[in-house]
């Protein structure tokens, strides 16, 4: 009887064990299913969502990049025209710059290939029509244009930069803000051609703001609209613009910034 009750006993111990461990096997395998569940949604709102440690920008380099920027004047481009992924980027940044009430004044027109010489031919016609044909002040105009055409040629895009007054209806700003926020386009256009190596510069001037550019450019001088100039882009000897100086005033010499309180 004491054999047969021993062997029952121990068959109930056994019986135990293994349900405690079937438990404990569970319990791992639902630690694990919530450790891995819990994973994978972190890294899904990672990708969705990066933080803001990854995400940052050296303030230095900022820095440096605009120290570095400079206007590349065409007499030094080489005729090489820069990538077109490159020419988007620098849109993409424009339409990041400061807008009040995100109204989003500005306009680009991308001038390439021919369009470069009707552009031209048409600047010229308002020019022949303002001063006259015969006058010496459009043969003055025609003679620094024919200077001028070699340099041009070398311009892969002109980049004609509008201003919509009334881009919203519902929200019209001042114009000054409007013009600023067009600027600061600009700007941000500027600087990643700089950090691409692309050549570029902001012109004015000359029959930019006339009915018939305007129409070309696909803007309306009745709505207030402006055209503030033309965005010349192409490629340059790195050599060539390492020797561009750029000189700028202290900022801590009295004059131009105030501490006030």
């Amino acid at each position: 009887c004491a054999r047969r009750y021993t062997n029952t006993n121990r068959a109930a111990v056994q019986k135990e064990e293994m349900e405690v461990s079937e438990w404990i096997i569970a319990i791992v395998i639902l630690l694990v299913t919530v450790l891995f569940i819990q994973n994978t949604q972190r890294k899904s709102e990672s990708k969705s969502k990066p933080s803001v440690e990854t995400s940052m920008v050296r303030p230095e380099d900022v820095l440096a990049l605009i120290q570095r920027r400079r206007s590349i004047f065409p007499k030094d481009y080489t005729g090489a025209a820069p990538p077109r992924a490159h020419v988007e980027a620098m849109l993409e940044a424009a339409r990041w710059a400061p807008t009040h009430g995100k109204t989003e004044p500005w306009r680009f027109a991308i001038i390439s290939g021919d369009a470069r010489q009707e552009f031209s031919n048409l600047c010229t016609e308002i020019m022949k029509d303002k001063l006259g044909s015969e006058s010496p002040a459009f043969e003055k105009y025609l003679a620094k244009q024919e200077r001028k055409r070699k340099d041009k040629a070398k311009v892969a895009h002109f980049i004609a930069i509008g201003m919509k007054r009334k881009a919203n209806p519902e929200k019209v700003m001042p114009e000054w803000e409007e013009i600023a926020a067009t600027a600061c386009a600009v700007q941000n256009m500027h600087l990643v051609a700089t950090a691409y190596g692309v050549a570029s510069y902001w012109s004015s001037g000359g029959p930019i703001d006339d009915v018939r550019i305007l129409d070309y450019l696909g803007l309306s001088k009745d709505d207030g609209d402006r055209c503030l100039g033309l965005f010349h882009v192409g490629m340059a000897d790195p050599a060539r613009v390492a020797a561009y100086r750029a000189k700028r005033s202290s900022m801590a010499d009295g004059e131009r910034v105030r501490w006030i309180g």
